[in-house]
């Protein structure tokens, strides 16, 4: 049974008790008094608006725990004569775990084959691989090697999870960006976050 279905049973059932009361009253018995009966009543219906208020309350709390989150912690877009790149720290801050179905470089959707990744709660992001990256590699982060890898397909990020991709972009921008505002994209299943970047010489 429901809280507030439960409250309700109580105030029925102590309806039925005073009126109970108020026939044995009309037989000459002893009754409660009329103040009392009133005040009984107030009380009981404070209690059920309080424990309707209370449900409520903590139902529309819950709600947000539930719902995918991701933050583009950091984004970054560099380019120089001999490349471009971009990098970014995705953290997943909603109540749900997530899958990170494309990532899109200036309104343009990457192809897996230009991104690596790595798990690390670690955001620290510079240049590598002299902006061209051609296999997997690793980098320091948080004073260890950590590997990256060719993206095969979507990216699981679970809850309170964290990720860095680098994205090869040598197609899509070049040292004539340098300056520009543009746009970064994440996106999921359900949603898109989008972090704008200016573009950095390396």
């Amino acid at each position: 049974m429901q809280k507030q279905d439960y409250l309700h049973f109580k105030i029925y059932l102590l309806h039925q008790f005073l009126c109970m009361r108020s026939v044995n009253e009309a037989k000459g018995t002893r009754a409660l008094s009329q103040v009392v009966t009133t005040l009984i009543l107030l009380v009981s219906s404070t209690l059920l608006a309080s424990g309707t208020v209370t449900y409520c309350a903590l139902t529309i709390r819950s709600i947000p725990l539930k719902q995918e989150q991701l933050t583009i912690g950091e984004a970054h877009v560099w380019v120089n004569a001999s490349g471009a790149q971009a990098a970014l720290f995705v953290q997943n801050t909603g109540g749900v775990d997530a899958s990170i179905g494309s990532i899109e470089i200036r309104s343009r959707k990457v192809p897996w084959a230009s991104v690596y990744y790595a798990f690390t709660s670690e955001c620290d992001l510079i240049p590598v691989q002299a902006l061209n990256i051609t296999d997997p590699f690793a980098r320091p982060l948080g004073g260890v090697a950590v590997g990256f890898r060719q993206v095969s397909g979507s990216v699981a990020l679970p809850m309170d999870g964290a990720v860095i991709f680098y994205v090869n972009c040598l197609d899509l921008i070049d040292v004539s960006a340098i300056g520009a505002l543009m746009s970064v994209v994440v996106k999921t299943s359900t949603n898109e976050y989008v972090e704008f970047v200016s573009v950095e010489t390396a």
